[in-house]
């Protein structure tokens, strides 16, 4: 969200240079060269043109106008131009008000060696403005135009944060909290929690969780770290999930709790995409699932869990079920079916479901020499009894009429039933269906909730992203038109990983 803040009230013609008073037909053979030459691209002199516009000596007030110069001078690097075009999106003057652009471009003109433009910011953020203020503390923590100094941006952002810039609030508790100060950050915290900021609330249920700073209140934590969960911060939703699980400052609801860090994954955090997978290799909250374990462990790996997984693997439950069905997957996606078929039936006399699943599987994959669909599809069946992931396989071959008549209200019951789990490939092919109207009546509004719960929990598919994407863009299925929301769809990492998990071991 683009975030208004105070304009700094400098002098223009310390950003601009300096400019003649008379207009442009009065002027003398001088002023009219610097615009010939402005015209014919000299950035210095584009500059100067600008900065005529933009106070109106010369030529007629026009801020749009002014701009216009000061880009295409920006265009070739002028320092100067960058600093102006700063300020247009700093005051909203020929353009949209945005600080964040503008705090960009103040940083890069910065950057390239606009020191009165350094200048001017100390002046102004030593008079208190807001805005120089935060802007300095940024330079100071990064070395643009000044040494870095952590102390004088700790200064900076304190000046900012008692005049209640809220950006600030939160940027110095993280600064005390990374000193170890952890009372100063609760203080700050909490205050710009008060005011809305999502990620100070984050904080500050975390610190009352840990009783870091402030009395331990578990319970206020939990209700703080729900409001910013709901709000979608993705470590809060985590570390919810985490309270619910525990019963920390809350009734203990593991059910909820991997609700919750099932959310998170959906945010594509790393930490809740491992700790939803060891749930559902445990039953914590879910079903025993290890289809769904080695999905959410791929997607952690490819994050930061590749060695933790290795670890895991070789050091602690080398000789568990999951990894029997991890040696059977890795064996059948190497076209080895007789070595799979092994570790499935190993798996089976275990009680689990995925063991006949899989032998059903490869009994059904018509590259394996001893193919046997009637003897498959009787154990994916059984499977399919109480397994999602057996449910939509056999949803597959009813649709596709193997081994089976074809049926496609059967395979709509189900895909039902295995969405209904929440597992995420059953729902985006019911999206799909009823994006399509195949099978079932035309439905935008149907396809966007099962593609949406799929989303949630960081379980779409490139197609279903690509189909969720369109509604947001075109406003189907009840949905408002959101480019914005469907660009970030469309920017999203949809990639298999499981192949790249399996190749780990």
């Amino acid at each position: 969200m683009k975030k208004v803040l105070l304009a700094l009230g400098l002098g223009l013609g310390t950003l601009f240079g300096a400019s003649a008073q008379q207009t442009l037909e009065q002027a003398t053979d001088s002023i009219r060269q610097i615009y010939i030459r402005a015209q014919q691209g000299n950035a210095v002199d584009q500059n100067e043109v600008g900065g005529w516009f933009y106070r109106g000596r010369h030529v007629g007030q026009d801020y749009a106008e002014a701009l216009q110069w000061w880009t295409k001078a920006a265009a070739q690097d002028n320092a100067q131009a960058i600093g102006n075009m700063a300020l247009c999106y700093q005051t909203g003057n020929g353009i949209e008000r945005d600080s964040v652009r503008a705090v960009q471009l103040y940083q890069r003109s910065m950057r390239d060696g606009n020191e009165p433009l350094v200048r001017a910011m100390e002046s102004a953020a030593a008079e208190g403005n807001v805005f120089a203020a935060t802007l300095m503390a940024s330079c100071y923590e990064q070395g643009i135009g000044v040494t870095r100094n952590k102390d004088r941006m700790m200064q900076l952002l304190e000046t900012a944060a008692e005049k209640g810039s809220v950006i600030s609030e939160t940027r110095l508790a993280l600064a005390y909290l990374n000193k170890r100060d952890a009372r100063n950050a609760f203080r700050w915290f909490e205050r710009a929690s008060e005011a809305g900021d999502i990620n100070a609330a984050y904080y500050t249920g975390k610190l009352l969780l840990e009783g870091k700073g402030t009395a331990k209140d578990p319970r206020r934590g939990a209700d703080i770290l729900l409001d910013a969960a709901q709000r979608g911060h993705a470590n809060a939703m985590f570390m919810l999930g985490e309270c619910y699980i525990n019963g920390d400052g809350v009734t203990r609801n593991q059910q909820q709790g991997s609700m919750w860090i099932a959310k998170a994954c959906g945010q594509s955090l790393h930490k809740a995409e491992w700790t939803l997978a060891r749930n559902y290799i445990d039953g914590i909250g879910v079903p025993v699932n290890y289809d769904r374990a080695l999905y959410y462990f791929s997607r952690a790996a490819a994050g930061n869990y590749a060695r933790t997984f290795v670890k895991l693997m070789t050091d602690s439950i080398n000789d568990s079920p999951f990894a029997t069905y991890f040696r059977g997957m890795k064996a059948y996606t190497a076209h080895d079916f007789e070595g799979a078929m092994e570790q499935f039936k190993k798996l089976a006399r275990t009680d689990r479901a995925e063991g006949e699943l899989m032998q059903g599987v490869i009994l059904c994959n018509p590259d394996y020499a001893k193919t046997n669909l009637r003897k498959g599809i009787k154990l994916i069946r059984k499977s399919a009894e109480t397994d999602p992931q057996a449910m939509y396989i056999l949803g597959g071959l009813y649709e596709a009429g193997r081994g089976v008549d074809q049926n496609i209200a059967e395979t709509v019951r189900l895909y039902t039933a295995a969405a209904e789990a929440g597992f995420g490939p059953a729902e985006c092919a019911l999206g799909d269906m009823y994006f399509e109207g195949r099978g079932v009546a035309q439905s935008y509004t149907k396809a966007v909730q099962w593609y949406t719960k799929a989303y949630e929990t960081g379980q779409l598919n490139a197609n279903a992203a690509h189909r969720l994407a369109d509604c947001y863009e075109n406003g189907r299925g009840d949905l408002e038109r959101n480019p914005a929301k469907a660009a970030k769809i469309n920017d999203g990492d949809y990639a298999s990983r499981i192949a790249g998990l399996l190749r780990l071991l």
